[in-house]
């Protein structure tokens, strides 16, 4: 896979139609768009656009203790959010938990039945992924 910076990288083929390409590590990418072209030996070549979004930064979240009831939100703040994209957050016992970014610095989520009579994870066990 060739990258629009210049750099490039191997492909994985995962089936007929599927194939992987690694994005290389680079801080100063940021959250930005990378035009991938890719050869296929019986086909011609493709170009593909793919989002590489860097993996925010946790720094807050609220409430940190005794959820209410499930009808609360959890709010993470931090940095690297990307506004409309969809995250998931895991963190100990939460798994898959669905949110949605309102800001660069602001993640919401609905509070999980197992927290609504206990504790929330601390700041740095949370890990996000995204999803357009």
């Amino acid at each position: 896979c060739f990258f629009s910076n210049g750099l490039s990288s191997m492909a994985s083929a995962k089936n007929s139609e599927w194939a992987v390409c690694r994005v290389p590590d680079v801080d100063e990418l940021g959250n930005v768009v990378l035009h991938v072209g890719f050869v296929r030996l019986l086909q011609p070549p493709t170009i593909a656009t793919v989002i590489y979004v860097r993996p925010p930064v946790v720094t807050g979240l609220w409430p940190s203790l005794g959820f209410s009831d499930t009808a609360e939100v959890l709010s993470l703040s931090g940095e690297g959010f990307v506004p409309g994209f969809s995250y998931s957050i895991h963190a100990g016992v939460l798994k898959d938990l669905p949110c949605v970014a309102r800001s660069d610095q602001l993640l919401q989520c609905p509070t999980p039945e197992v927290l609504s009579q206990g504790v929330a994870p601390k700041v740095g066990d949370v890990a996000t992924s995204a999803v357009l």
